[in-house]
């Protein structure tokens, strides 16, 4: 058994799997790198390190550490939680069966099995809580029975199959324990042997060794980002992205399905997402300043219905589909190359959801990534030079053109002639791909400006937008 930090490079061929990156912990995200650069390495146990080397990845370990199994009788593994897991797992069966589904008993058993892991993992990265009797925080600790090993172990080994299984089918999202595939029989796959790992411990804890679980079943999902996705069927997926439920929207109906797949396609900005919240313990117990309890109504606005982010959008991959009359943009993903990428893909987003592009003004109002005039902005101001400024795609290609045309790249009939510059500005501003200003044609009249803007512009689509206007093709 082993617990390593490694670096891995995969080749070209295995590359064009959809996950077969190492997931990178950033500052409240989680993302799935590829490369080296900005990247020093991540701790995971021997089933990444196994399946890396089953997709063919070169892989450098920095630090490792190799463990000896505890053996009972000379070949047998101890397996020390197994008894008391399998106890539990019955307990919450018979629960079930003479209570009920979802009643209390069956509830209370479910959530101390589940507590198993956190117990487990408590404290493995260090956490602090708050001190009510010295009124600061300080470290929790481990449990009796924290474990690094069962803890990595336990997570590594998930995440191992599921990256396994990705690499074996297609898969449309995917979350901490499961996904959404358009494959029905998925129980034959062996998944590079790590699935048969997880047939026998539940041929010994339940005495099947099924694998997979099916939790829901469509034919009309929509897919919005990691934890953003709704069927209008009953026995359909829905996962709301943290959006909280009007109270006039009835749960557990078609209704609330309905009501987030409308309010999620329908967007142009951030989502007010109103809740009520309690004071915590440390505002309740502190000495000074201690509130009372008593509810507090907040109404911040969220993008979480947008794309997270966490892997790279592909642009030759970019399409858009027409739903319910609301236009949605869709694209293939690959991992990142660079955490750098990441953070200015991250960037890039978050000022497009703070201030919808192409807006002016003091009051201007928020953003979303939805549509594809929406990802082609992205995708724009993504691959454009650092420090350049790119308002909308549209507007990037009218600049293009003006500059193309002054360094003699293209020629623009209308800007060729003897006409004032604030014609040729009015002109430029009349196309419908938002205003051009006189600053912005002194601007491409120098020729620093003029090359940083040329220097990522795609000259074949400059050259036909040049000939289109130059033919008059839906232009005046």
């Amino acid at each position: 058994m082993m617990l390593l930090r490694l670096a891995c490079r995969w080749s070209s061929v295995t590359a064009c799997c959809i996950h077969e990156r190492l997931p990178v912990l950033e500052p409240r995200k989680v993302t799935m790198l590829g490369g080296y650069d900005g990247f020093h390495g991540a701790w995971c146990a021997g089933p990444e390190l196994y399946l890396a080397l089953k997709l063919g990845a070169t892989v450098r370990v920095q630090i490792g550490y190799r463990m000896r199994l505890r053996m009972h009788s000379g070949s047998t593994p101890s397996r020390s939680l197994r008894f008391a897991l399998r106890q539990m797992v019955e307990d919450r069966a018979t629960a079930k069966k003479i209570f009920g589904k979802g009643s209390l008993e069956e509830q209370t058993v479910k959530v101390a099995t589940n507590s198993v892991y956190g117990k487990l993992a408590q404290d493995v990265s260090e956490r602090n809580g708050w001190g009510a009797w010295a009124e600061e925080m300080e470290s929790i600790g481990g449990s009796s029975v924290t474990s690094p090993y069962h803890a990595s172990m336990t997570t590594s080994l998930v995440r191992a199959l599921l990256l396994a299984m990705a690499n074996t089918i297609p898969i449309l999202s995917v979350t901490t324990d499961g996904f959404i595939t358009p494959v029905e029989e998925i129980e034959h796959f062996d998944c590079f042997g790590i699935a048969n790992v997880f047939r026998a411990a539940r041929r010994a804890l339940v005495g099947d060794p099924t694998v997979w679980e099916i939790k829901h079943y469509q034919d009309d999902l929509v897919n919005f980002s990691t934890r953003g996705n709704v069927s209008l069927l009953e026995h359909g997926v829905l996962a709301k992205a943290g959006l909280k439920v009007p109270e006039e929207v009835e749960r557990g109906t078609v209704a609330e399905r309905r009501w987030f797949r409308d309010t999620a396609l329908s967007l142009l900005g951030k989502i007010p997402n109103p809740y009520t919240s309690f004071p915590t313990f440390r505002e309740l117990s502190r000495s000074v300043n201690r509130l009372d309890f008593h509810p507090v109504d907040r109404t911040p606005e969220v993008s979480t219905v947008d794309f997270d982010l966490k892997r790279q959008p592909l642009r030759g991959t970019l399409r858009v589909d027409v739903i319910d009359g609301n236009e949605m943009a869709g694209f293939d993903t690959c991992a990142w190359d660079s955490v750098d990428d990441y953070k200015h893909a991250r960037g890039i987003a978050g000022h497009m959801q703070l201030v919808r592009y192409g807006t002016t003004g003091v009051d201007r109002p928020t953003g979303c990534l939805r549509t594809g005039h929406d990802w082609e902005t992205w995708f724009k101001r993504f691959e454009s030079a650092r420090g350049r400024r790119i308002r909308t795609a549209d507007s990037a290609l009218l600049t293009e053109l003006v500059a193309a045309h002054k360094a003699g790249l293209v020629v623009v009939d209308r800007l060729a002639v003897r006409v004032s510059v604030a014609q040729k500005v009015g002109w430029l501003s009349s196309l419908g791909m938002g205003e051009f200003t006189r600053a912005q044609w002194d601007h491409m009249s120098k020729k620093v400006r003029r090359s940083t803007v040329l220097r990522d512009a795609d000259m074949d689509a400059v050259r036909a937008f040049a000939d289109e206007l130059n033919r008059g093709d839906g232009y005046v």
